[in-house]
């Protein structure tokens, strides 16, 4: 996802980016930026992330997409939001 937004940034002839911040995903792509540009990120701030997911997170994920995956709903595009209560 860096290297995509990176391209985008030489596209749009951004020569430095200031602050990357993000929380998540977006705090392991600011970790992401400083290692893979470093000259070209003056400062990043990331949020509730690590530099690689835990095997219960990778766990938990897996679950999830189980879950979606095994929906019958789901793979005919069917859904029907008073099915889920706590959509």
């Amino acid at each position: 996802m860096v290297r995509v937004q990176k391209e985008l940034a030489d596209y749009l002839e951004i020569n430095k980016i200031e602050i990357v911040i993000g929380g998540s995903l977006g705090g392991m792509q600011a970790l992401e930026w400083a290692l893979m540009y470093p000259e070209f990120v003056d400062t990043i701030i990331p949020i509730a992330t690590s530099a690689a997911h835990s095997a219960w997170a990778t766990a938990l994920n897996e679950v999830a997409r189980n879950s979606i995956l095994n929906d019958p709903a789901w793979e005919t595009a069917n859904i029907q939001p008073s099915r889920y209560p706590f959509s």
